[in-house]
């Protein structure tokens, strides 16, 4: 239950892949670290606010000076090498290939979430190259629409297979909103005229992102027709970045100075959930029903690393990254955790981290990504894991997968 070329302005405008270049678009899907980040060009403005939020500029450079890289070179990954394949270990969790989902006639498409039943949202290039959410279904992608504006994505669904994401106005704003029955349900805003959907829980619970009408950002719980300020740590600036069946919110919020740290927010109290010794910076971007919560933070030297965090207590699981940049975007039922590393030489790279502790990159289960690209973006409580990546015969372009597990 638990977003690309173009310039970036440093500030945050809901990040979603409404703009042109396949793979830094799916980069900044990727590693924008605070919930929205600005992406300019593209199918629309519609801004989020204006707060800034300099670490997460920072990482905003560092990604797209890998995306640049990995745009141009491609290079193949070296047999053997630990960037690549990595062979099963005893009592690791155990895939089959990635589907590729395809796209709605164009050529690109994301998977952010999937549900218990297999249902998988994202969004995806129409033959026109505007850009729209999706439910994919049973082999079939279903195009969701818009709000009357040109362009929208899904970020989350439950079990009733509800969806949520954004979608472009007619206005140019950028909504939130609710895909119930068929129909498209516009969410509103908090009164500064832009927000983003980013979760839903079984209950139909949704939190996400608005501005408020002093343009400034706020994590907020929408439920029974009323959007609710989460409020903040102290500082201007909250994101919503996912909600358990419980209730329990998630995201990252800056303090009184000027910090952006995780929070966990539950029955009505934000609590912030700190860094490890020696850090400035981190941001939950999924929990799970026993309450861990995996996301990013940052370590020695600035890297931005993926963490799980549990029993009071950050896990760093980049340690075998030797500096890379990595986030987690996702953990199911049984902890295990999604998400993807970018490589120093440009390389983003989907992985896994299940109960052996140790990262497995999902190259090996996409036809044709071992000498390019993928990334993992979501995982349900059973561990079926989707996102994006380069396919064997169709060149450059990143299409969205489903990858199931075996049990």
């Amino acid at each position: 239950m638990n977003a690309q070329s173009g310039d970036v302005a440093l500030g945050f405008i809901a990040r979603g892949p409404l703009s042109r270049g396949s793979l830094t678009r799916g980069l900044l899907a990727l590693c924008a670290t605070a919930a929205l980040i600005a992406c300019g060009g593209g199918s629309g403005g519609g801004s989020i606010g204006s707060a800034s939020a300099p670490v997460s500029a920072k990482f905003v450079d560092k990604t797209l000076q890998a995306a640049k890289l990995a745009a141009t070179r491609g290079q193949p990954v070296s047999p053997g090498d630990d960037k690549g394949v990595q062979p099963e270990k005893p009592g690791a969790a155990k895939y089959g290939l990635a589907i590729n989902l395809g796209t709605l006639g164009g050529a690109f498409s994301l998977a952010y979430a999937v549900n218990a039943n297999g249902d998988v949202v994202g969004t995806a290039a129409l033959a026109s190259g505007e850009e729209h959410a999706f439910l994919w279904r049973n082999g079939t992608m279903t195009d969701l629409g818009t709000l009357g504006g040109a362009g929208s994505v899904a970020y989350g669904i439950n079990a009733a297979s509800d969806v949520v994401g954004y979608s472009f106005t007619a206005l140019g704003e950028q909504h939130a909103f609710l895909w119930h029955g068929g129909v498209m349900q516009d969410l509103g805003h908090l009164g500064g005229g832009n927000s983003i959907a980013r979760g839903i829980n079984d209950a139909g619970q949704i939190t996400g992102t608005s501005a408020i009408a002093s343009g400034e950002l706020r994590a907020f719980v929408w439920e029974n027709g009323t959007m609710t300020d989460l409020g903040t740590l102290g500082g201007s600036v909250s994101f919503g970045r996912a909600i358990s069946n419980s209730g329990q919110v998630v995201g990252g919020a800056v303090n009184n100075f000027d910090l952006e740290y995780a929070f966990s927010y539950q029955g009505g109290v934000m609590s912030s959930l700190g860094t490890p010794p020696g850090g400035t910076f981190s941001e939950a971007a999924a929990v799970n029903g026993a309450g861990k919560i995996a996301g990013i933070m940052d370590g020695p030297g600035g890297q931005l690393r993926a963490f799980v965090f549990s029993s009071g207590a950050y896990t760093d699981l980049s340690s075998a990254f030797n500096g890379d940049y990595s986030e987690a975007s996702g953990i199911s039922g049984d902890g295990l955790v999604v998400g993807t590393r970018i490589t120093q030489d440009g390389l983003a790279i989907g992985y896994y981290w299940d109960a052996t502790g140790s990262p497995t990159s999902l190259n090996n289960r996409i036809p044709g990504s071992r000498s390019n690209q993928s990334l993992a973006l979501g995982v349900n409580g059973d561990g079926d894991i989707v996102g994006g990546a380069q396919f064997e015969n169709h060149g450059s372009e990143i299409h969205a997968f489903l990858l199931k597990r075996v049990r």
